[in-house]
């Protein structure tokens, strides 16, 4: 076995001062850090962990508490044991003290090798390896080399490796020299064999605990080289190792015995094989423990593999002459267990107790620590920011505390992809605004209506500018949320700022909370105040108009956010002739940079980016001068063979806030390519395919799980991609409805192409009036939506205005799914209501639907009107009718009323669900779904077609 000794605690110890309540929690703090980088160690590393049924969580969190309890470093220490106490593992476990050197063996003149023949036949090593000094003493090197030439004339050899007290890691280390790499263990081997070979955990990434994780991310086990030692015996020769509980076999032991070449004798108890090596580590407190790191690939641990020492006074003489009445068998060693796949275990919401919460912080701190490549871009003390954490976790008194500490904690990454997941934060920060706004010129801008009616009934146009939320001036409340944002740019954050989808922004919160928001229009300074009620928005709310066209000037467009990997084709015949092209690329793409980037270039070998994936070998240790932290695996991605004709006129790329991840990859892709000028505002700066893993409160956390780079090796993250030209509307821009970013790439990519100044000039000019025409229409589009939707509002459970042919919705509803869901329904004339749905043993997050499905045949080209009355009964997680049409290739149109759905209990009240139904629809589904537990009720369902132009409801 082979010991390494590292320094696990990389913090400087807060002085405790005498009956300070302050430096008292301090200190137990830091010993829950230094228990967290333990528990990380060894969950990531220890090769127990893969075939033992060890519940390791389980562990630290009944270890918690115990920590906190701890008024002494004798306490921790107890705390520290109990927990490596559930691996049984001879090999991890609290280190004892060293000995004092009053109590220390003395080498003496052999320097613990005491050497002795008793006949011409025989020799007797003594080992006293607690004595011995280290590997590089020459005075022990020149002891060992002469033994190992005494040792050539014996035809029996006994090895003492019986100690009278446990060997400490340093003695251990000297055996294993002794008898590896000095003299005197090839002495002792005639002929060859060979050593056995150590297998340990790794990582490339961290793997998901779900099916629907990236496979790049993975892990597993790797062993090293198989070393064979070459034997200087001259002749066949019989080995007796004597061993006692204290005795730590060597690997020139075990392969002997393996061999056939050696037995083990043991005086008294048999010890354990450890088969594996340890790591030593210093803890808070100055606690030591030591930690498995590796075993042997064809030896399960724990095993005996000696025989009893017979009886006798002398045990030398007893030894020698069982070698000379006995044949020496093979030890047959029993395998290790066969690695399995553990299950994450479930995830509870709610908020969780103290040492969930705790250990909470105990996960995230390790999973970045191990597995995040941009570690060293973070630009914060990981291990200060812990601490901190540790004692919000600890404080918080309900799930929004909890939520708070979290986001504050995970924010310290910088990583426009960290975000906080989870039932809890979709309840209570769900919610959000009728509009989509933008950091513009610090201001806080309304760049997109997404609901018309809400936005009419206060007054809130496109370009309107945001100076106060909830009486706090804009600028505070940002500065006040920003802390609890995960972003890697300062746009980032302004961008996560001012999101919906369930972040710690300015504007969300609990769905159908009240919200004041104060603002003024783009050419005002008079202000105003609107009221609202936050509303779930989960659609997302593409550009209009065509996603391929030919600009004024001969100049080709494309809207990335809109492409289909099936239109690249189609795309690059219709501008084939033009003088360049454009690409919007201030969206998120689908997957198109992989066939478009290609055909922009006439190079075949073209290196598009670098990638980084992390490699998580072992447990980062720091050894005198070398500081064991990251390795990474670098690979350069090329791109790939061009599929189709060539364009190689000039291209310009929009970019903004809004290009993160896929579209920051295309960008770099687009400029391996060659020529592609970037034209607005800095992207996001957060690239590398995302990985997850979930905390106590079932909140999943996701990062960034691959390093990207430019080609060159330039830095993309916590950066971005830089534009050439820098473009960026203001609030009248908005408010006028110009595009300042498309005029700027437009007149960049007839500069490019060489047009004439006064082509350019007529080309914006047209380019103006297109836009200020399509602003127009959009606004009446806008007008009539949300006169629609107040027809809609006002009829809500009733048929529609322009309906035709109101029917009932027909039975034939299916079987409840899954089995901890049941569904009844109401007989003609009865008073049960015509469909419900209850649960009866589903969980908190368990899902339950029923539904049907009818022939979309009659409403093609229309809408689809559902209406009737809704219920719920004790469902605190809410339920809902819902509905969707699908098309020939799978749903086209979807609204489960997540933006309205009912929870707890409430009594009848009316509904209605638009959908659009393409003419090529092929069906209509209807059901009721539940979240946990409770009932959903429906009744009085009714069907009909209406006009195509009623604005759908859908909320997905």
């Amino acid at each position: 076995m082979r010991v390494v000794s590292i320094a696990l605690v990389a913090v400087a110890l807060i002085a405790f001062t005498a009956g300070s309540r302050a430096s008292a929690q301090t200190n137990t703090d830091q010993r829950l850090l230094s228990l967290a980088q333990l528990w990380g160690n060894i969950r990531y590393f220890d090769p127990w962990l893969a075939h033992q049924n060890v519940d390791w969580d389980a562990a630290a969190l009944s270890a918690i508490p115990q920590v906190e309890r701890a008024s002494s470093a004798s306490d921790f220490s107890s705390a520290v044991e109990r927990m490596l106490a559930a691996l049984n593992d001879p090999l991890t476990q609290v280190a004892a003290p060293s000995p004092s050197p009053s109590a220390a063996p003395s080498a003496g003149p052999d320097l613990g090798l005491a050497f002795a023949s008793p006949n011409v036949r025989t020799a007797v090593l003594t080992v006293n390896s607690n004595a011995m000094a280290s590997a590089d003493d020459e005075p022990l090197k020149t002891r060992a080399a002469k033994i190992a030439v005494q040792l050539a004339s014996r035809r029996s050899v006994i090895i003492d490796l019986r100690q009278a007290v446990p060997e400490s890691d340093d003695g251990a280390a000297a055996v294993d020299w002794l008898l590896g790499e000095s003299r005197v263990g090839t002495a002792i081997v005639y002929g060859d064999v060979s050593l056995p070979v150590y297998r340990r955990r790794y990582y490339n990434g961290l793997p998901e605990a779900t099916p629907a994780g990236y496979p790049i991310y993975h892990g597993g086990f790797i062993s090293d080289d198989v070393t064979i030692v070459r034997g200087t015996a001259p002749g066949p020769l019989n080995v007796a190792f004597l061993v006692n509980h204290n005795t730590i076999l060597p690997d020139l032991a075990v392969a002997l015995l393996q061999a056939g070449k050696a037995v083990a004798l043991a005086d008294g108890p048999s010890p354990a094989l450890s088969a594996g090596d340890a790591d030593s580590v210093t803890l808070a407190d100055g606690v030591t423990a030591r930690l498995r790191v590796s075993e042997l690939t064809d030896i399960g641990p724990t095993q005996t593999f000696a025989q009893p020492l017979p009886a006798g006074a002398h045990a030398a003489e007893v030894a020698a002459d069982w070698l000379d009445h006995h044949t020496i068998a093979p030890v047959q060693f029993a395998p290790p267990p066969t690695p399995t796949a553990s299950a994450a275990p479930p995830q509870s919401a709610g908020l969780p107790d103290e040492a969930h919460r705790i250990f909470a912080v105990f996960k995230i701190y390790n999973v970045i620590r191990y597995f995040f490549p941009y570690r060293n871009l973070m630009g914060t003390d990981w291990n200060a920011a812990t601490l901190r954490a540790i004692g919000d976790a600890r404080a918080a008194t309900d799930e929004r505390g909890y939520i708070a500490t979290i986001r504050r904690y995970y924010a310290h990454i910088h990583d426009g992809h960290g975000s906080v997941t989870g039932p809890a934060v979709s309840e209570l920060y769900g919610g959000g605004m009728p509009w989509t706004s933008r950091y513009l010129h610090g201001e806080v801008v309304v760049t997109e209506i997404t609901d018309p009616l809400e936005c009419q009934r206060a007054g809130v146009r496109l370009g309107d500018v945001v100076t106060a939320v909830d009486g706090l001036p804009v600028q505070r409340a940002l500065n006040e949320h920003a802390p609890f944002v995960n972003g890697s740019t300062p746009q980032g954050v302004f961008r996560n700022l001012l999101a919906g989808g369930f972040t710690a922004g300015i504007f969300t919160g609990l769905p159908g909370s009240a919200i004041s928001v104060t603002l003024r229009h783009a050419r005002s300074t008079t202000r105003f105040t609107a009221r609202f009620r936050r509303i779930e928005m989960s659609s997302r709310h593409p550009r209009t108009g065509a996603i391929v066209r030919v600009l004024p000037g001969d100049v080709g467009y494309v809207d990335l956010d809109r492409l289909p990997l099936a239109g690249v084709d189609a795309m690059f015949s219709k501008l084939r002739q033009t003088r360049a092209i454009v690409f919007d690329d201030r969206g998120y793409p689908n997957g198109t940079a992989w066939a478009i980037a290609p055909r922009l270039t006439a190079a075949n070998e073209v290196r598009a980016a670098t990638i980084e994936q992390i490699m998580a070998l072992g447990p980062y240790l720091q050894e005198g001068e070398l500081d064991f932290s990251q390795s990474f695996r670098t690979d350069y991605q090329m791109l790939p063979a061009a599929n189709g004709f060539r364009y190689l006129r000039p291209t310009v790329m929009l970019l903004d806030e809004r290009t993160i991840s896929q579209a920051e990859h295309t960008a770099l892709f687009f400029s391996a390519a060659g020529r592609t000028k970037f034209v607005g505002t800095p992207t996001d700066g957060a690239n590398g395919d995302i990985t997850k893993f979930v905390i106590p409160g079932n909140l999943a956390l996701a990062f960034s799980g691959l390093s990207v780079r430019y080609a060159d090796g330039r830095q993309l993250q916590r950066v971005g991609i830089l534009p050439d030209i820098r473009s960026e509307p203001t609030a009248q821009d908005v408010a006028m409805g110009r595009d300042v970013v498309l005029e700027a790439g437009l007149k960049e990519a007839l500069q490019l192409s060489g047009a004439p100044s006064a082509s350019q000039l007529s080309a914006l000019h047209q380019l103006q009036s297109i836009d200020r025409l399509e602003f127009v229409r959009e606004n009446q589009t806008l007008q009539r939506t949300a006169a629609l939707e107040r027809v809609e509002l006002d009829n809500v459970g009733k048929p529609l205005p322009g309906a035709t042919g109101a029917h009932p919705l027909a039975s034939g509803w299916g079987k409840a799914y899954p089995a901890a869901f049941a569904a009844s329904t109401g007989a003609a004339g009865s008073t049960a209501p015509q469909i419900a749905l209850s649960s009866k043993d589903a969980g908190d997050e368990d899902y339950g639907t029923v539904g049907q499905s009818f022939d979309a045949t009659a409403y093609r080209g229309k809408c689809v009107h559902i209406f009737g009355v809704l219920q719920t009964t004790g469902a605190p997680s809410g339920g809902a009718v819902w509905a969707r049409v699908d098309g020939p290739s799978g749903p086209v149109s979807i609204d489960n009323m997540s933006d309205r759905m009912p929870r707890g209990t409430q009594p009848w009240q009316p509904f209605s669900i638009v959908l659009n139904v393409p003419p090529d629809a092929a069906a209509i589904v209807v059901g009721l779904m539940l979240f946990g537990h409770g009932e959903v009720a429906a009744d009085r369902l009714m069907i009909e077609p209406v006009p195509a132009d009623m604005p759908p409801s859908q909320a997905m």
